[in-house]
């Protein structure tokens, strides 16, 4: 499996409402956002 690299200006961890929030503000705002929440990622 190779490497997958991911660049952002803002981390958010979880996918709860204050996370999803945080996200959207930050998105608005024009930050590039990862929303990570728990799960796995497969392909």
């Amino acid at each position: 499996m190779s490497a997958l690299e991911i660049v952002a200006d803002v981390l958010v961890l979880g996918g709860g409402p204050a996370a999803t929030w945080a996200a959207l503000s930050a998105a608005r705002e024009g930050a590039q956002v990862v929303l990570a929440d728990e799960g796995c990622i497969t392909r």
